[in-house]
């Protein structure tokens, strides 16, 4: 996929708060930030 495509950026943006809440640190750097 392009970089830049909607669908992909999408993805990631929906796919995020799954990761983070999958790393509990990263989560709290961010909450933190």
């Amino acid at each position: 996929v392009t970089t830049g495509d909607p669908a992909r950026e999408f993805t990631m943006i929906q796919s995020a708060p799954l990761m983070l809440l999958a790393d509990p640190d990263a989560f709290v750097s961010v909450q933190l930030a």
